[in-house]
This record gives C-alpha cells, sequence and structure tokens, in this order.
C-alpha cells in the first residue's frame, strides 16, 4: 500500500472514529430533541445559535450575509470579523431552513471531531493552522480595540440590547429597510 493511500485510509477510519464517538457522546440530543436541545450547554450557545440562523434568514430575505444590525443594534455586526462561523452556517443552511439552527449547531458540534480528524488530508499542517491562528489572533486584537471605541462611546446603562434578537428569524426588531 502506498504512502498516500495509508495516510488515506488512517485519517478516513479517524474520521469515522471521532465520529461514531461524537454521536454516542451526544446520542441524549440525537435520540430526543435534536431541534430543541443543544449539544454544547456552553456560554456561547445563543450567539453560535444565531450566527447558524442568520444565513437562512439573510438568503430568504435579501440580506447581507455579512452585516447586520440585528445583532449588537444599533451599530451592527460585522460578520466576517467576527467569526468564521459562516464557513459552518453557510453549508448547513438547507439543514437550518429544514430542521432550524439548534438543529444545524448540533450537526456541526457532531461533525467538529470527524471533520478535525479529516483535516490534515485536505492540507492543514500544524504550520498553517498556528498562521491561521496567529492571524484570528491579529483580527480579534483589531476588532477588541473597535468594540472598546464603541463602548466608549454607548451610554452608560447595563441593558444594552445588543443581543435582543438572539432568533432573526423570529422579527421582534423592525428591520428599517422594510416598507412597513
Amino acid at each position: 500500500m502506498d504512502a498516500a493511500r495509508s495516510r488515506w485510509t488512517a485519517h478516513g477510519l479517524a474520521g469515522v472514529l471521532y465520529l461514531g464517538l461524537a454521536i454516542a457522546l451526544w446520542s441524549g440530543v440525537w435520540l430526543h430533541h435534536p431541534t430543541t436541545t443543544s449539544t454544547c450547554g456552553c456560554g456561547d450557545t445563543s450567539l453560535l445559535t444565531w450566527f447558524m440562523a442568520w444565513p437562512a434568514y439573510a438568503l430568504t430575505h435579501g440580506q447581507s450575509l455579512f452585516f447586520s444590525t440585528r445583532a449588537l443594534h444599533p451599530q451592527g455586526i460585522n460578520l466576517p470579523a467576527n467569526t468564521s462561523f459562516l464557513a459552518i452556517s453557510l453549508p448547513l443552511t438547507p439543514v437550518t431552513w429544514a430542521f432550524g439552527p439548534v438543529a444545524s449547531l448540533n450537526v456541526a458540534a457532531t461533525l467538529a471531531p470527524a471533520a478535525d480528524a479529516m483535516a490534515p488530508l485536505l492540507g492543514w499542517s500544524d504550520a498553517r493552522i498556528a498562521d491561521e491562528i496567529a492571524s484570528c489572533r491579529r483580527i480579534q486584537e483589531t476588532n477588541m480595540a473597535g468594540l472598546r471605541e464603541v463602548a466608549r462611546t454607548m451610554p452608560d446603562r447595563h441593558d444594552t440590547g445588543a443581543f435582543a434578537d438572539t432568533r432573526p428569524h423570529a422579527a421582534r426588531i423592525p428591520d428599517p429597510s422594510s416598507p412597513n
């Protein structure tokens, strides 16, 4: 067996194993309520759910995929500058349309370990990953400077309503570009 085929086989088996372990780990979610219960109860679940929902909403309502005032209102949010989640949520948009953003987030969380195992097959070496992390840190430092400036100019209130509408499809905040 040649080296390339051996590498594909090893990473493929690792991907299948990791996917099986992820499904077993989150079987409670998948067997009961995958559209209403998240695999991750961590702190950013509501924000990540919004990031999963936004592309589906934006595509069906003629909105920008890259900027929205529905989060961090009234300044808005520049999605590519804040997260690379569009790379995950765009391919999962059909899942979001069919089953909702929680189900899409669960699919992403379940597929993540297998995708991690398969990453070397796509040319993601340790050096490239380190470069990407350094690039993300530079972007994050720039964003933090911008957020500090926005925070400095905001009124001194505890409730800024930054994420008042975590479900973009709920339309609780009127769209200023809408004729209604």
